[in-house]
């Protein structure tokens, strides 16, 4: 099954979105606060019944991870088996989310921190915006997102605990990349191609 455009540019945007913040740009001291961890004996009383419906199926294959010519932790090429897997066709919307907040009361690890990463575009800098969260990705006084589009300002532990709470899973990293080369072993640099 060919997946597209859309399952890369999906997978690219989670990935920034919902992993680049935490990972990259916040200081390894600002550890997830300890009030913000999920309490899986209240999580276990929300759990909805998983709707596999919009879910696909990635078929198991081969993909190329890693760069020679990139940083030294990229290095270096490989390739990497990958089983079969079910993975959403769309990401998770902030309708989704705000069902699974008012259902789980969880907080997100920029509500508890008191700010979020937030990219200026044109420059491509990161910068803490003091209120950023995932129902004002961008600020208290920018505009809100429409619930038709992807949350963000999500963690790694926010999303892991939607997962939970969804019945699914997150996709390991061999996964993820995979996905993004659309299920087949496409060369060049990018899931996209050569260039950015």
């Amino acid at each position: 099954m060919r997946f597209g455009w859309r399952l890369a540019a999906v997978a690219a945007l989670v990935s920034v979105t919902a992993l680049g913040a935490l990972w990259h740009f916040w200081p390894v001291a600002r550890a997830e606060p300890r009030h913000c961890m999920p309490d899986p004996a209240k999580l276990s009383a929300t759990v909805p019944a998983p709707d596999t419906a919009d879910m696909v199926t990635v078929p198991a294959g081969a993909v190329t991870r890693g760069s020679n010519e990139g940083y030294a932790d990229e290095a270096p090429v490989s390739d990497t088996a990958v089983a079969s897997f079910r993975l959403d066709r769309s990401p998770v919307t902030v309708a989704d989310f705000r069902r699974f907040v008012a259902a789980s009361k969880h907080r997100t690890t920029a509500e508890c921190l008191g700010d979020g990463a937030v990219m200026t575009f044109g420059t491509g800098e990161w910068r803490l915006v003091p209120g950023a969260e995932w129902r004002h990705p961008r600020g208290p006084e920018a505009d809100a997102p429409a619930d038709d589009h992807p949350v963000t300002q999500v963690s790694w532990y926010d999303a892991k605990t939607y997962c939970a709470w969804a019945g699914k899973r997150l996709p390991t990293e061999v996964e993820w990349e995979h996905a993004a080369r659309n299920g087949r072993n496409d060369p060049g640099r990018y899931p996209f191609g050569d260039r950015v």
